[in-house]
């Protein structure tokens, strides 16, 4: 029998790669930050502007320390 916790936990589920790590939806303008998160520009450029820290992290953040990230077509899912 489950304990009453268990019912209500939500099951984890990875982010697919082709998605912002902010807005949670597929990116057409990736941008990578230094440690490796994957954001939409228009997505993370406000986001810092307001809050000024790396959503993923909660350290303090800059968007010059973004990279562009080139996906071929072909591997476009």
């Amino acid at each position: 029998m489950a304990h009453a916790d268990d019912r209500n936990k939500i099951q984890f589920k990875r982010l697919p790669f082709d998605h912002c790590s902010l807005s949670l939806q597929p990116f057409e303008h990736p941008y990578c930050s230094r440690d490796g998160v994957i954001f939409e520009l228009t997505s993370i450029i406000p986001f810092l502007k307001r809050y000024g820290v790396n959503p993923a992290t909660g350290e303090p953040m800059d968007a010059k320390v973004f990279g562009q990230i080139d996906i071929p077509q072909k591997c476009k899912w």
